[in-house]
């Protein structure tokens, strides 16, 4: 199962947020999102993570979202860190 939500602005894609590699077992699933470079820095990424997240939690029914950062991209662990 793979869940991914688009983010558009003006007829402009802004990025995408998704869930995968659910485990039934452990009620979990992994985290991805990516904003195009020229909208980085509004929040887009940090309200669909915490979005996404809420609705996985609440609607899925599952008890944890993972999400893996590249430690080459400490500046976006913001978004991950409430």
């Amino acid at each position: 199962q793979l869940r991914h939500v688009g983010m558009a602005g003006d007829a402009e894609v802004l990025g995408e947020v998704g869930l995968s590699s659910f485990d039934d077992g452990d009620r979990s699933a992994r985290i991805g999102y990516w904003i195009v470079p020229g909208q980085r820095g509004r929040g887009l990424a940090t309200r669909a993570v915490r979005l996404l997240t809420a609705s996985a939690l609440n609607r899925y029914g599952l008890n944890t979202v993972i999400a893996t950062v590249d430690p080459r991209s400490e500046e976006h662990t913001s978004e991950l860190q409430s």
